[in-house]
């Protein structure tokens, strides 16, 4: 192995564990949101303050996409892309 090999194995490295950690967190989410449903409201999907955004801490450039329905669907295929992604990069990373 080389050294730009070295360096592209670990900057793969790094971006699967993120990867990983942020599926796991956005699945985490969806179990407790399932249980936070307003019974009361059609329209609340209980996740109607989705933010994307530059910085972990919210700073920086956002997109606020405040909206009562649908953000479900959004998330799933947030899920999926990741989880597609995820592959991508592990197969990269084993055919180093």
């Amino acid at each position: 192995m080389n050294h730009e090999t070295l360096k592209e194995a670990t900057i793969l490295l790094k971006i699967i564990e993120t990867t990983k950690k942020t599926l796991s967190e956005i699945k985490l989410n969806e179990r407790e949101r399932s249980t936070n449903v307003n019974k009361d409201n059609k329209f609340d999907d209980g996740r109607y303050q989705l933010c994307i955004c530059e910085f972990g801490d919210g700073s920086g450039w956002n997109c606020k996409l405040n909206r009562y329905k649908g953000n479900d669907e959004l998330i799933n295929v947030i899920i999926k892309t990741l989880e597609r992604q995820l592959k991508e990069f592990e197969e990269e990373f084993a055919n180093l």
